[in-house]
């Protein structure tokens, strides 16, 4: 995703950004059910019991994405494929000329469901948290997850399907992207594509069970230590915003190799959220994120270009004021060498020039 269009490098409220006519990307949350009952999942535990959408408002999301000129959609949820009519999305979606991707916990991908997530292109993230069965299946409350993961990612090779790995580390196994990339690859050999590794954050049920999954600065930081390490091995990862000031003062602090601290920056993600990115409830409600709550105003109920435009929620979001003055300071007309590499960061990581910053909090 290029986005140096978007910069304006005019430090003033609202004029960031030059605001794209749609987002380039639109997550959406098919449905609020969900089969499985991780610790640390997002969304709270009563909207959960709302179930499935109805069909016609799915449908005309997706016409309405297509007419506004949007370019790719994530399905998220709940978990999306068990939405009774997943495999009619996907035909849409195709129909309608949409990039699709999924973030699933593939415990619904079946071998004729993957050969149709192959034959219409759609990138395919499956949820898997560790190389341990045991670790894995106890943050998703299950039996079977891993068995059921592990069985998904062998269907979704075969198929040809554009399949990655989405990893969230804990507490539980905080050094265990290392051996998940092993795992990865003597099962798969090149038929994972990449590592997403999303740092998890005390919202929903985790901020319930925090002690128990999320981890603090120091642990998160050891994790995009081995980031960089498999980077250098060959590895392609990517990595949710983290300040770039951060890990480079964290890693000069710590007299960590240069090449290893440039891999960790190569991984990181933009934050695009409200500027070229937009969040959507599963009946069309706009979010500030994924993982917030849904505002009043529906991209059904009006153009969804204005909204995108003037909902005072997007507006707020793109003045960036919730960042530190040493980031973004308005007054005296100053912004971080780093901002733009950062995209203003998102409100979990903004940046902080001192080692001992926590980008968690």
């Amino acid at each position: 995703m290029k986005t140096k269009h978007l910069f304006t490098y005019d430090i003033r409220p609202g004029h960031l950004f030059n605001i794209p006519s749609c987002p380039d990307n639109v997550m959406f949350d098919l449905t609020w059910k969900c089969n499985y009952r991780c610790s640390f999942c997002y969304i709270p535990h009563d909207d959960r019991k709302l179930g499935h959408p109805p069909w016609e408002v799915t449908e005309a999301i997706l016409h309405k994405l297509a007419e506004w000129g949007v370019r790719e959609v994530l399905y998220l949820g709940g978990e999306p494929v068990i939405h009774p009519k997943f495999d009619e999305v996907i035909e849409l979606g195709s129909r309608l000329g949409l990039s699709q991707r999924v973030v699933t916990n593939a415990s619904r991908i079946s071998s004729s469901r993957a050969n149709l997530l192959a034959e219409h292109d759609v990138e395919v993230g499956v949820s898997l948290h560790s190389a341990y069965a045991s670790v894995h299946n106890h943050l998703t409350g299950t039996r079977q997850g891993f068995q059921k993961a592990t069985k998904a990612l062998d269907l979704l090779v075969y198929a040809g399907a554009r399949a990655f790995v989405q990893y969230s580390p804990t507490r539980l196994d905080p050094a265990g992207l290392k051996k998940l990339a092993d795992f990865l690859r003597s099962h798969y050999s090149e038929g994972v594509r990449f590592i997403d590794v999303n740092r998890l954050l005390p919202f929903g049920e985790a901020a319930q069970d925090k002690a128990q999954v999320v981890l603090d600065a120091s642990g998160w930081w050891n994790v995009l230590k081995i980031v960089g390490e498999l980077v250098l091995s060959g590895w392609t990862i990517r990595v949710e915003s983290v300040p770039h000031c951060w890990v480079r003062d964290r890693g000069s602090s710590e007299g960590l190799p240069n090449e290893i601290v440039e891999a960790v920056l190569s991984t990181l993600r933009p934050c695009y959220m409200g500027i070229n990115q937009l969040a959507l409830s599963p009946l069309g409600l706009i979010k500030v994120c994924p993982g917030g709550p849904p505002t009043a105003h529906a991209i059904l109920d009006a153009k969804p270009d204005q909204l995108w435009k003037e909902h005072p929620d997007l507006v707020a979001r793109r003045v960036l004021s919730f960042l530190p003055q040493r980031c973004l300071d308005y007054r005296s007309i100053k912004i971080c060498n780093y901002f733009y590499d950062c995209f203003g960061g998102c409100r979990s990581a903004s940046g902080h020039s001192s080692p001992s910053f926590d980008p968690l909090r």
